[in-house]
């Protein structure tokens, strides 16, 4: 089976239409920011994190206990 990269990008642009749905906060854009987007749910759902919905200066979210 040849895999293309059309395909690649049909299956790129689903997978970020469902996590978009899924983590709202999160815009999950392909131009570099995917990777650190999918970083900072990991990191919100591992260490208990409350991440900002737009983007602040210096940090990304708040810790649960300050």
């Amino acid at each position: 089976m040849e895999f293309t990269i059309q395909d690649a990008v049909k299956q790129m642009l689903q997978i970020v239409k469902q996590l978009q749905s899924a983590y709202p906060k999160k815009k999950f854009t392909i131009d570099g920011r995917l990777v650190c987007d999918l970083g900072e749910i990991l990191v919100e759902d591992t260490y208990d994190v409350e991440l900002h919905e737009n983007l602040q200066k210096h940090y990304d979210g708040i810790m649960s206990d300050g």
